[in-house]
């Protein structure tokens, strides 16, 4: 994954001084004096981004606006404000997961689809987590190690359970009996 682009728009005194110390920022810097340049980032939606201008952007939604017009700014609490907007953003990005026509949302331990919502325990989300990120298909030994984190003293039949319960609960709530499927090694989704 890229690194965010914090984007100084119209302030190069303040390009000059965060290129100062550019080694030690966990974002990526760049300046732009025109709006094309501006327009052009901003609208390209595979970047993450954050400008830090005197005025707010209309085109620019949210958070990702850092105006500053009381000066002088202390450089480490502009810093410290630019990192809060990116956990934030990181938080928010890392907590979605789209698995299918489904969103599993790992903060608050639920499974979406359109305006449906059902809310899971914290092991069946990590059980769909585990499942959905394995690249084959997930047996039952797999899922006690990874998930329980055991390796003998849990029984499998307590596994086979948990996977059967979630199963049928995404089978009545969703009415979709193949969101995990089962197979001869295991379980897929």
């Amino acid at each position: 994954m890229s690194k965010t682009i914090v984007l100084i728009y119209k302030l190069p005194t303040l390009y000059e001084i965060l290129s100062e110390i550019n080694d030690l920022l966990n974002f990526e810097l760049q300046s732009s004096l025109d709006e094309l340049e501006l327009s052009n980032i901003i609208s390209d939606k595979k970047k993450t981004f954050v400008v830090i201008s005197e005025n707010k952007i209309s085109e620019i939604q949210g958070d990702n606006n850092i105006i500053l017009s009381n000066f002088p700014i202390k450089v480490f609490n502009l810093i410290e404000k630019i990192n809060i907007i990116l956990l934030k953003k990181n938080f928010i990005t890392q907590s979605k997961i789209n698995i299918n026509d489904y969103q599993l949302d790992v903060n608050s331990r639920a499974l979406k689809i359109g305006k449906k919502k059902l809310k899971l325990t914290q092991k069946e989300t990590e059980i769909i987590f585990f499942i959905k990120n394995s690249n084959k298909e997930v047996s039952i030994s797999s899922l006690k190690k990874n998930v329980w984190g055991h390796s003998s003293e849990l029984e499998t039949h307590t596994v086979e359970t948990h996977v059967y319960r979630l199963r049928k609960k995404i089978k009545d709530f969703f009415n979709d009996s193949k969101f995990i499927k089962s197979t001869d090694n295991g379980y897929k989704i």
